[in-house]
């Protein structure tokens, strides 16, 4: 701000001082006007240096930070895989790192320069490129992960828009790749704990309908059209999933989708009778 307000000032006197030359009737006007003008540049290039170094020093705490956090999340990942017990304060410290460092917030920012944004950026990439190699790799043990799972679902569709979403889950506005990872992770709970986690993605699924009234929002159409189409790819036999599995999430999907019905359903002739007990189904039914 101080070099931007410097810069005008010399504009400024540069302005005064043709005039000055024109004219040459004011000697003492035009030195003095000519001192300030060196002074000024002077005061402009340390300034200049300044930032340099300012810039220097705040990469190197960024790369030195990446390094840390880089680090800090592989050796979580090694502990996780390693380690027979339940390990759930080591879970907490693994999402929150991995969560935080991929917020909209954290890696954009109108006073980053152009250079630390591409380098976060990067980190970005490479951080959920590690998690993803272990996800592949078969090193992640899904079940520790059960506890949270209500907090790693309802990052679904965050941080980039779904305008260009395909059938796999990618986005190219998905610079770092942390939706499609999240995708892969989320998958990887569906098949190994359904019991635990499809009522979850049913809920995402149906979160814009309550009470027969839908409610939208970008995020919230986002977040049920990205559920919808991973139930999908769910049902689909393949290589993660057999036979047994696919009938499984059917049944629980034709199970899930009969309790909405039966929320959503009105209950306004037995309110008006006063009826709190022995009501059947088939009383309420349309």
């Amino acid at each position: 701000e101080e070099l931007k307000l410097c810069l005008e000032l010399q504009q400024e006197l540069q302005r005064q001082q043709q005039p000055l030359n024109q004219t040459s009737t004011d000697k003492n006007a035009l030195a003095l006007q000519v001192q300030e003008n060196r002074n000024l540049l002077r005061h402009i290039v340390m300034l200049k240096k300044e930032i340099d170094m300012d810039k220097k020093e705040r990469n190197q705490l960024i790369q030195s930070y990446n390094q840390y956090l880089l680090l800090a999340i592989e050796n979580y990942l090694k502990l996780l895989y390693l380690s027979a017990d339940q390990d759930i304060d080591v879970v907490f410290q693994f999402i929150n790192l991995w969560f935080k460092n991929n917020l909209p917030s954290s890696n954009s920012s109108s006073s980053e320069t152009a250079s630390s944004i591409s380098s976060i950026t990067v980190n970005l990439l490479k951080l959920n490129e590690l998690i993803l190699q272990y996800l592949q790799q078969q090193k992640i043990l899904s079940y520790k992960f059960i506890p949270l799972h209500y907090q790693i679902f309802s990052r679904l569709g965050q941080s980039f828009s779904d305008s260009n979403i395909t059938a796999a889950g990618r986005s190219s506005s998905d610079e770092t790749g942390f939706q499609f990872l999240l995708q892969q992770f989320m998958q990887l709970l569906c098949y190994e704990h359904p019991y635990h986690v499809i009522p979850q993605l049913f809920a995402l699924i149906h979160e814009q309908t309550v009470d027969s009234v839908t409610f939208k929002s970008n995020n919230q159409s986002s977040r049920s059209e990205l559920a919808a189409a991973m139930l999908q790819r769910l049902l689909k036999p393949s290589t993660s999933s057999t036979s047994q599995y696919v009938a499984l999430i059917k049944n629980m999907n034709c199970l899930l989708e009969g309790y909405h019905e039966l929320a959503k359903t009105s209950t306004e002739i037995i309110q008006n009778a006063g009826r709190t007990k022995n009501i059947k189904f088939k009383e309420i039914q349309p």
